[in-house]
């Protein structure tokens, strides 16, 4: 990143905060799609598997913030 900052000339002081946003997003439009699933609301096979990705990218989201 400090390369990409070093070439653009951008300040990327605060992407730390972008970062988390980008995998936490996901994971809420996931989690409710796979709320929605749980519910009986939709029955498509490949939504059960969601759970597992919304912890996935929240996990991902924790080491994010920790670093920041």
């Amino acid at each position: 990143m400090k390369a990409y900052a070093r070439r653009s000339g951008r300040d990327i002081s605060s992407i730390a905060y972008h970062e988390v946003l980008g995998v936490f997003k996901p994971a809420v439009i996931l989690q409710q799609i796979y709320r929605r699933y749980l519910d009986g609301q939709t029955r498509d096979g490949p939504f059960a598997g969601f759970g597992v990705l919304v912890e996935r990218l929240g996990d991902k989201a924790q080491e994010l913030m920790a670093r920041a």
